[in-house]
């Protein structure tokens, strides 16, 4: 939690955030995606995982978070932001306004990304590996680092973009450790 404050706070650019699974990471990029889009809901932010059901999961959390008044206090905390607009099937969640390119917008690696989404913001990456099969799967390593190289770093853009880069590392040479 400190390194992520050290990087929302401008002390760092890229965090690379390593845990086992099952330890509260995803749950943790929850709570910190519905604080970065109610404190800016201006700037673009991006969440990606290897897959369209973690990154559906992702979104359908963040909203819980903030419409769920009975369990989280969201609206108390950003008594001022409103939700202009959703849209689940593209996973995009505009706060206060709506805009081309939303205040968060979930996509899976394999996902289109070109077009659908830049981030001036946050740029989230989240177990970009399935998992150890994947893991040591050369084939798959390769290609998830060509779409992290090709379609994921370029959707971030602007002097406020900020990369975190979070998951169970299987291999040493998965896209965490490749962008590394």
């Amino acid at each position: 939690v400190r390194a992520i404050q050290d990087l929302i706070d401008g002390k760092l650019d890229e965090l690379f955030l390593s845990q086992p699974p099952r330890t509260g990471k995803t749950t943790l990029l929850l709570f910190l995606c519905t604080w970065i889009i109610g404190k800016d809901s201006e700037l673009s932010n991006l969440y990606s995982a290897y897959s369209d059901v973690i990154t559906s999961a992702f979104y359908q959390g963040v909203l819980e978070i903030i419409t769920d008044s009975e369990t989280y206090l969201w609206g108390e905390i950003f008594p001022s932001c409103k939700i202009a607009g959703t849209n689940a099937k593209n996973e995009t969640i505009n706060i206060d306004r709506n805009k081309r390119y939303a205040s968060l917008t979930c996509r899976s690696l394999y996902g289109t990304l070109n077009g659908a989404c830049d981030c001036k913001g946050l740029l989230i990456s989240d177990d970009l590996i399935g998992g150890i099969e994947e893991a040591l799967n050369k084939d798959r390593l390769i290609s998830a680092w060509s779409k992290v190289e090709n379609n994921l770093i370029p959707r971030a853009v602007g002097e406020k973009k900020k990369f975190l880069w979070c998951g169970t590392r299987w291999s040493m040479a998965d896209p965490i450790g490749t962008r590394i």
